[in-house]
């Protein structure tokens, strides 16, 4: 992989003891209050400081906001746009390094024609840093770390 300008190479070993043990990866069920109709706040923010797991420092350009109406309470979430239209975000709430994993990745549809854009939490997923220490997932921005 390359990272600011660095080459870098990841092993990957399928019989590694990581990958043979995992038999099921525990979920939420799911929760219609979770998917939440909203609007793309197209509001750049270019050069946000990131921290990667392994330390490594840098800054990310992020392509607008989501502004979410949770059970819990609001909360923002920063967006980065995607090659194919679509939104990537990194995120964690109340439960993560407790109950769940410390973060979590969620991709997001482009918006429709009108602006509105569905976010479904359902469908967040653990990021590959999750199951082996070789992959160096950035962490979420300080405005995607939630305290709901």
């Amino acid at each position: 992989f390359e990272r600011d300008g660095a080459v870098a190479v990841r092993v990957y070993d399928p019989s590694a003891p990581a990958q043979r043990g995992i038999s099921e990866i525990e979920r939420w069920p799911l929760d219609d209050r979770l998917r939440i109709l909203t609007r793309l706040e197209r509001t750049p923010h270019r050069g946000v400081p990131t921290v990667a797991v392994d330390g490594h420092r840098s800054t990310d350009d992020f392509d607008g906001v989501l502004h979410l109406a949770l059970p819990h309470g609001d909360v923002s979430l920063c967006v980065q746009l995607l090659d194919d239209g679509s939104f990537f975000a990194a995120f964690s709430d109340a439960t993560s390094g407790n109950e769940s994993y410390r973060f979590r990745f969620l991709r997001i549809s482009a918006p429709g024609p009108d602006g509105s854009v569905t976010v479904d939490l359902n469908r967040a997923y653990l990021p590959p840093c999750a199951f082996s220490d070789a992959y160096v997932c950035v962490f979420p921005p300080p405005t995607n770390r939630w305290t709901v």
